[in-house]
Order: C-alpha cells, then structure tokens, then sequence
C-alpha cells in the first residue's frame, strides 16, 4: 500500500466519522465544518512529507487527498439530512483545496 493510498483510507475513515457523530452527538455538528477542512489539511501535510516531491505536484494530489474523502463523507451526511446540496459541492472543494495546501506546505522538493 502507497503511502498516498493508506492516507487516503484514513482520511475516508475521518470524513466518515461527521455524520455518524453528528447523529449520535448533536453538538458535534457544529464542530464538523471545522473539521471537515481540518482533516485534509493535516492528512496533507502528513502524507506529503512521507512523499518527497514537488510542492505543485504535492498540491495536486493533496487535492484529491482532501477532496474524495470529504465528498464521500458530504454524500452520507446529505443523505442523512444534514447537509444541503450546496454545501456537498462547496465543502468538497474546500477540504481539495486544504488538502492541497496542507501538501504543499508539507512538501520536502523542489518547485
């Protein structure tokens, strides 16, 4: 398993966690839009520096990195009723865009 791989199945596992908490414990909801980008950021930064490549390159795939797990994590909670369509387009490209940052941050190449 690829480091990108195994932090892709953790950040699923995370992302996950929102909406099944968020039912359980309804004060968790406020916390998740917090998380949800808080996530990514750091599962980004995290796999970046076990992957020495370039920050461009780092940012792309950190943008999937944030990006398919918070959206798999906004369709369980839109179908749960948490969650309206607009925030199922605009958290995911938000947790893309932390997991790229937090990537690039984490990044260890050149560029």
């Amino acid at each position: 398993m690829t480091p990108f791989t195994y932090w892709l199945a953790v950040s699923i596992v995370l992302q996950l966690s929102h909406p099944a908490l968020a039912t359980v414990i309804p004060a968790f909801a406020n916390m998740a839009g917090i998380l949800g980008v808080g996530i990514p950021l750091v599962v980004g930064f995290i796999w970046a520096r076990s992957a020495p490549m370039a920050r461009g390159a780092a940012f792309g795939r950190g943008f999937l990195l944030g990006w398919i797990p918070a959206l798999i994590g906004l369709v369980l909670a839109l179908g749960l009723g948490q969650v309206t369509t607009m925030i199922l387009v605009l958290g995911g490209l938000s947790s893309g865009v932390t997991g790229g940052l937090g990537a690039a941050v984490g990044a260890r190449g050149e560029g």
